[in-house]
């Protein structure tokens, strides 16, 4: 982000007002004197041009951009709560479900019913809450592949070509056997004794 002591404060009261998306001639207005709307939308579109309070706007809205965004830590963080919420986590010491848990994140939803009487005093009979999870093999899958844990080695494929230089009728013939998936037969000798 840009030194904001580069600018004079008035630069950077203004430059801190567009951020916070005042129009840019009110911004100029509030900050420097001017004549009217129009001669502040010149001028505020002119000071907009200048490099450092381009840059220190760029600054800006990097720090929101980041904030605004989990980082991997974060994520994991999240995976991990979701992995290890319990639904006993949920109910307090009455039997009662809480919301007020500490793996939070782990809740998918949460529905509410309420039984009212028939007899038209509305009155309240029972309340059924029921709560759901996220699933936690989901989660640990999740961290899993973060964590490269399912890495596969990549799979090559063989692609050469061998030539085969076959010389003899005999010799093809014999080759071209093997290559139909037909067995040669064995010629029978005649084994001696040395």
């Amino acid at each position: 982000m840009a030194d904001k002591n580069k600018l004079t404060q008035k630069q950077l009261n203004f430059t801190l007002d567009v951020f916070g998306e005042v129009p840019q001639g009110q911004a100029y207005m509030t900050h420097y004197k001017v004549k009217n709307m129009a001669v502040a939308d010149a001028c505020a579109s002119e000071l907009l041009r200048n490099p450092k309070i381009q840059e220190y706007l760029e600054g800006l809205r990097a720090e929101v951009k980041n904030a605004a965004v989990a980082d991997v830590q974060e994520r994991q963080e999240r995976l991990t709560e979701i992995m290890r919420a319990r639904l006993i986590s949920f109910v307090d010491k009455n039997g009662s479900i809480t919301l007020e848990a500490e793996h939070n994140g782990a809740l998918q939803a949460v529905e509410v019913e309420d039984w009212h009487s028939n007899k038209g005093d509305d009155k309240l009979l029972s309340r059924t809450k029921k709560v759901k999870l996220h699933n936690p093999i989901t989660a640990i899958a999740e961290l899993n592949k973060m964590d490269h844990i399912y890495d596969e080695k990549p799979q090559y494929q063989d692609n050469r070509t061998y030539n085969i230089l076959v010389q003899g009728d005999e010799a093809r013939d014999r080759f071209s056997k093997l290559l139909t998936g037909k067995r040669p037969k064995i010629e029978e000798r005649e084994v001696t004794d040395v």
